[in-house]
């Protein structure tokens, strides 16, 4: 990779481990490269390795990698595309109300999604709306496999890492895990998705969401508390988020 092969270059953001820049590439278009502190580091291999091994709609597509001198340092980098879209966090705090068509569309997408990666033995662990992007036309993409592993990794237990929120409770429990804890996460989205942006036992809307009444919520689904239907989306898609996030794994959607 070099300068000249780009027609801009802007730098996008700077985190622990990486940092990121928005491109146009002469033969790619637009993209995103990436560009890793540590050349060795694990999350940072397994992360580029999972996303190349994957074909798949719902997952950016990885143009390049290699090592380039950075800084004065060899570093790690990925060209990547670039997603057009919104993080589908935002979406859903602009007070967005999705439709059936919508809900079922990303339902589909998600399962697609799932069952990709566990035909290839993978476990994302961090499905979530901060990782889920929508396209101007309707669909969505979803990355961030920073903290995924591999099942036959994850089976004898696994470390307490995702976000909270969506978290499967056998995760947080440190129990043995798989693919469902994906499902799982996936309904979690979809609940929220149909319920006016908010999780199991939230305040209704249009009540504020304090630290506490988080807190709380988390406590109440972690101890397997049965929460209500979502708000919307109708009887039988109510029943199929209400399935995905069952408090027993084995009382889930089974393997896709």
């Amino acid at each position: 990779m070099c300068q000249e092969e780009f027609e801009k270059i802007e730098l996008m953001a700077r985190g622990g481990q990486k940092i990121v820049f928005d491109g146009v590439h002469n033969s790619y278009g637009e993209t995103v490269i990436k560009l890793y502190f540590q050349l060795n580091d694990p999350r940072s291999l397994r992360e580029i390795q999972i996303e190349r091994d994957l074909n798949l709609s719902m997952v950016p597509k990885i143009y390049e990698t290699g090592t380039i001198e950075y800084e004065g340092t060899e570093t790690l980098y990925i060209i990547e595309q670039k997603v057009k879209g919104t993080e589908l966090r935002k979406v859903l705090e602009s007070g967005k109300r999705f439709s059936l068509e919508e809900a079922v569309t990303f339902l589909e997408q998600g399962l697609e999604f799932i069952a990709c990666i566990e035909n290839k033995g993978i476990v994302h662990r961090d499905i979530k709306p901060e990782n889920i992007f929508v396209s101007a036309t309707g669909d969505f993409k979803l990355g961030d496999f920073g903290i995924a592993r591999t099942i036959e990794k994850t089976t004898f237990g696994m470390s307490k890492k995702g976000t909270y929120p969506y978290m499967a409770p056998e995760i947080y429990q440190g129990k043995e895990s798989d693919i469902l804890v994906d499902m799982y996460s996936l309904g979690l989205v979809m609940y929220r998705m149909l319920n006016d942006n908010r999780l199991p036992f939230f305040p209704e809307y249009p009540k504020k969401v304090t630290y506490v009444d988080r807190e709380n919520a988390l406590y109440r689904r972690i101890q397997g508390e049965t929460f209500p239907k979502p708000r919307h989306g109708g009887k039988e898609l109510g029943n199929i988020v209400m399935k995905s996030c069952q408090y027993q794994k084995e009382d889930r959607y089974g393997s896709i």
